[in-house]
């Protein structure tokens, strides 16, 4: 699973794009959703998770806070995406239909604030 900031290029830009995995790097990813929805963990570093090949240096830090603020730019490569319990197991549901990979799909899964953040099959959307 790949990890990658996309500055520009589309008119969507800026977002985070994680895209190309396996179904195992699927359930991986919404495992971590998950864990943030019911509190077993208050944030993830994903691009330190074993499952994620962050591009460009990309870091990516997901974490429980009190509102939906999205994501922001700390510096060039490194971002923090804050959002409520609630939010981060409705993201892990929206994942659940691309994890068969039986055709190339994306989902939006943040479109809060200046950067989005997508999951796609094969990094189109």
């Amino acid at each position: 699973m790949k990890l990658e900031f996309l500055a520009d290029g589309s008119p969507d830009c800026p977002l985070i794009r994680i895209f190309s995995f396996s179904t195992t790097e699927a359930l991986e990813f919404r495992s971590c959703l998950e864990k943030l929805g019911n509190g077993s963990l208050s944030e993830i570093r994903l691009h330190e998770q074993r499952f994620i090949e962050p591009i460009g240096n990309c870091e990516l830090l997901l974490f429980t806070g009190k509102c939906d603020a999205g994501v922001h730019q700390r510096s060039s490569h490194r971002f923090d995406w804050e959002s409520k319990a609630s939010s981060w197991e409705d993201m892990a549901m929206l994942v659940t239909p691309l994890i068969s990979l039986r055709s190339n799909k994306y989902q939006w899964l943040c479109n809060r604030g200046r950067i989005k953040v997508l999951l796609s099959t094969d990094g189109n959307w």
